[in-house]
């Protein structure tokens, strides 16, 4: 599973595009998943995911309150996807040829996602 998906579906709850209940329903069954990758920072956000959606169901925070601890959580860690693509071309004689990967670099922010050129 790729964790830009799970970014993907946090900036769906934060523009609110989905629910609460749906980001819930969609985290839970994964969180083994979450939790067994090499450290990314992801933990971090799974974690403040489930302290926020315990934190709402005990009423000792509002649903913005949670929204906006989500969009601190992310400011505060730098959070790339990294994509690499293999490109294959053709050469004149008609043979498959391998090309160097291209790099595409997104980082993760309150405001979405955002092109990174690679350094």
């Amino acid at each position: 599973m790729s964790t830009s998906k799970l970014f993907d579906i946090v900036d769906q709850y934060l523009e609110r595009v989905i629910s609460l209940q749906e980001l819930e329903e969609w985290l839970v069954p994964r969180l083994p998943i979450f939790f067994k990758l090499p450290y990314s920072g992801v933990e971090e956000l799974v974690a403040a995911i489930e302290v926020g959606l315990a934190d709402i169901s005990d009423g000792t925070i509002s649903e913005e309150e949670f929204r906006q601890s989500l969009r601190d959580s992310i400011d505060r860690q730098a959070v790339y996807t990294v994509t690499f693509i293999d490109v294959t071309q053709e050469n004149f004689a008609g043979s498959a040829v391998q090309s160097p990967s291209h790099v595409l670099v997104h980082q993760f922010t309150t405001a979405g996602f955002t092109s990174v050129a690679p350094q």
